[in-house]
């Protein structure tokens, strides 16, 4: 997990102070019916973070004093879905395997990233990369 902290503090600084940088993971995608595809994680949340769970949001947040903390939003364990799907990481896994600062249910971030957001200088976006996912 070192060489990932590593490659996030790398991108931290080219941040400003008082910023936040967004990636989002990739999606479950569906052949057909319930069939899916063989998942493969966006490249630069594989890069930052080693996650390999679809519907994941990697947060680097930079305070006015330079400090970082790295959040997590992914999916909750859900021992029922993990009998077909395989394990979840869950919010105590993101915190402990893949050393998150903090991690939140993704199904929750439509409520909590506000507050994240509110009064940043900058936000940090790969916008146009996923236009049918709002972005």
């Amino acid at each position: 997990m070192e060489e990932f902290a590593k490659r996030r503090a790398k991108l931290a600084a080219q941040m400003c102070k008082n910023s936040i940088a967004l990636l989002f993971g990739a999606q479950t995608q569906y052949r057909n019916s319930d069939v899916e595809y063989p998942f493969r994680q966006n490249s630069n949340i594989y890069y930052l973070t080693g996650f390999c769970e679809p519907d994941v949001v990697m947060v680097l947040c930079k305070d006015t004093d330079g400090k970082l903390k790295y959040s997590l939003f992914n999916r909750a364990s859900d021992p029922e879905a993990e009998v077909w799907n395989g394990k979840r990481a869950g919010q105590l896994g993101a915190c402990k395997e893949y050393a998150a600062d903090e991690s939140f249910d993704i199904a929750k971030i439509d409520s909590l990233m506000p507050k994240l957001l509110e009064d940043k200088e900058a936000i940090y976006y790969p916008l146009g990369l996923n236009a049918d996912r709002g972005g």
